[in-house]
């Protein structure tokens, strides 16, 4: 008998999900496609929980690279548990580097452009976490354990601007390749869904991916102010690579931000 989840609990009319964990992938892009259809609101054939922890374990797939299955398989607490570990700022240089170096470039791409807003929001808040310095373990072969290779907080700068720059690229990609409909354009007069996305996760740029309450009409400007001066630190590296992500990141931002998809 395959193993099942059971994530939500149906109440106000949207379901909940509780389906076998191999079948997760096609779930998420069940709910991708519904998201594009609809400007990236929630779905009403959803529940609140089970949006949140689908939100979760998408953000989780971008982040870890894990089978979806594996990661639902721990329930919806542990869904919880492990989304709140990896939403700390002590895990930004990490991921940045896993997100600039990891060789599974395409399978990055492909959970990045699927993110909810939500989860790109989570994503964002964390690269703009302040820069610390940390520690990867290269694997190793056999028994023997991979070589440690230490960064500093200078390098983080680089890691998480390049990874912030990589992740916009690969939503602008997911524009003309049909990921976001048949609109392969930007407008600010009738904006598209990619548009929907991005502007509705920078307003979404907390710890829980959630709108903040204490400033919720002036969230998407703070928010991308927050992110265009990250994006303006200097590590002072002199990296080779930051030039080029820091004219990139203008260049998508320029596309997809549309402040009256904020709301």
């Amino acid at each position: 008998m395959a193993a099942r989840v059971v994530i939500g609990k149906g109440a106000g009319g949207g379901l909940s999900v509780e389906l076998d964990v191999d079948s997760l992938d096609l779930w998420l892009a069940m709910l991708h496609r519904a998201m594009v259809d609809n400007n990236y609101v929630k779905p009403e054939w959803i529940d609140e929980e089970a949006y949140e922890s689908m939100s979760w374990l998408g953000y989780l797939a971008t982040t870890t690279l894990l089978n979806v299955g594996l990661l639902a398989a721990r329930g919806q607490a542990g869904i919880e548990r492990l989304y709140n570990a990896m939403t700390g700022g002590q895990n930004a240089g990490p991921i940045a580097y896993v997100i600039v170096n990891d060789p599974r470039q395409d399978k990055m791409r492909d959970w990045v452009q699927q993110l909810t807003p939500e989860g790109l929001g989570a994503l964002l808040y964390l690269l703009v976490s302040e820069p610390r310095a940390f520690e990867v373990e290269e694997p190793g072969r056999g028994r023997s354990g991979g070589r440690i290779q230490s960064f500093s907080s200078q390098q983080a700068l680089d890691f998480q601007q390049i990874a912030i720059a990589n992740c916009l690229g690969w939503i602008v990609e997911g524009v003309t390749m049909s990921v976001y409909g048949p609109l392969c354009r930007f407008s600010r007069e009738d904006p598209t869904p990619s548009q929907y996305l991005f502007t509705k996760a920078v307003v979404r740029m907390t710890t829980d991916g959630q709108p903040p309450h204490n400033y919720p009409d002036t969230a998407y400007h703070n928010h991308k102010l927050a992110l265009d001066r990250f994006m303006e630190k200097e590590s002072g590296t002199n990296s080779l690579q930051i030039p080029a992500s820091k004219r990139d990141y203008r260049r998508y931002v320029a596309g997809l931000g549309t402040e009256i998809c904020a709301s």
